[in-house]
């Protein structure tokens, strides 16, 4: 089972959910200006924003994502300045690549390749040789490297045991139906305490009511379990009740103040009503997941560090990207050919020369 879930950035999470708990019918066309692309650790730009919308809608696609880079003058020398990397990207596998690169001959324009990271972030350093035309030689690294990699969406999850691709309202929905069961839980959870806890509060009242007979008939009494028999049958309290009266010290017992377990068992009273509200109405539900939401978000989510554009190029215009701009001579033929020479390959004719032409054309 192949699946690949990529990083996202906390605050525009925290708002797509936000949204759809404002209203469930919300589209992902609607949902996707709230969360509009993956947000990487080290940055970076993802260059194919066209199609988030589609790898959103089906829990399927591709990424695109470049590193950043500035450049800088050093000792008169230019340097491309790379101070981003994509996603999972090993930044001395891309030395190695790039060293190979200029070292073959593969990439012309480089003098050398180092990594100038340190305790303020990362550094790649690319020092230029002079007239390196910086664009086409960014083109190639980007083609040639890892400075441009592909990550690809496919959101396979366990729903219900079962494996099925998500798109991304559906993840959403999946996250708030959990988040309300776990508050539905967790209320359960403290009403049964709440509860347990009143019927003992209610029982030492009723102790507290008539306390120097409790004590003494306690005190009287040949066993733990023969003074809770009493204490039922005296004062018609429960099991729970007696055993919690018979198991506290007696000097406990003695100084409990009537009015401060009056306090616990009101306190325990709004517990219990509080948490009754909130199971028998989803919209409370929802009201203290959208809290905790707004509070989680606020203390950790941060601004986003992926740029998003749209400059994803055609085969034709990569091609011509990576072209080193070159002075060359064009020639036209009366024939209608038409060639182009790179003007270093390009001999003058000397006076009185033949020069070349084949037998069914000569040039124009």
């Amino acid at each position: 089972m192949a699946t690949n879930w990529l990083p996202h950035n906390l605050t525009e999470v925290g708002n797509g959910i936000l949204a759809y708990l404002e209203n469930k019918d919300i589209s992902i066309e609607e949902l996707v200006k709230h969360i509009p692309a993956p947000d990487f650790p080290l940055g970076g730009r993802i260059i194919n924003q066209n199609n988030m919308l589609s790898c959103y809608k089906t829990g399927r696609g591709r990424v695109i994502v470049q590193a950043r880079y500035e450049i800088e003058t050093r000792a008169g020398k230019q340097l491309l300045v790379f101070k981003e990397l994509p996603f999972g990207v090993n930044s001395e596998t891309l030395l190695e690549e790039i060293d190979k690169l200029y070292t073959n001959g593969e990439i012309t324009g480089i003098q050398a390749v180092r990594d100038e990271s340190n305790k303020n972030g990362l550094r790649i350093v690319i020092e230029l040789a002079k007239g390196g035309d910086i664009g086409s030689i960014v083109n190639k690294l980007y083609k040639h490297t890892k400075l441009q990699s592909n990550e690809n969406f496919n959101q396979v999850a366990l729903v219900d045991k079962v494996p099925t691709l998500l798109n991304l309202k559906q993840v959403i929905e999946i996250y708030v139906n959990h988040q309300i069961d776990i508050i539905v839980r967790e209320t359960q959870f403290d009403l049964a305490k709440a509860t347990a806890r009143l019927n003992i509060v209610e029982g030492i009242l009723v102790a507290l009511e008539d306390i120097d007979n409790v004590i003494a008939l306690i005190k009287a009494s040949n066993s733990a379990a023969a003074a809770r028999v009493q204490l039922a049958a005296k004062y018609k309290l429960n099991e729970d009740q007696t055993k919690a009266i018979v198991d506290m010290k007696l000097g406990k017992i003695a100084g409990l103040e009537k009015i401060e377990v009056q306090d616990e068992k009101k306190h325990l009273l709004q517990t219990i009503s509080e948490g009754e509200a909130i199971l028998n109405k989803e919209d409370n539900q929802i009201a203290i997941l959208r809290l905790r939401l707004r509070a989680f978000v606020d203390k950790y989510g941060d601004a986003r560090r992926t740029e998003i554009a749209q400059i994803e190029m055609t085969k034709e215009e990569k091609a011509a990207k990576i072209v080193e701009p070159e002075d060359v001579v064009v020639i036209l033929t009366k024939g209608g050919h038409i060639k182009r020479v790179p003007t270093k390959n390009f001999r003058i004719q000397k006076r009185n020369g033949k020069g070349s032409k084949n037998k069914d054309d000569s040039i124009l």
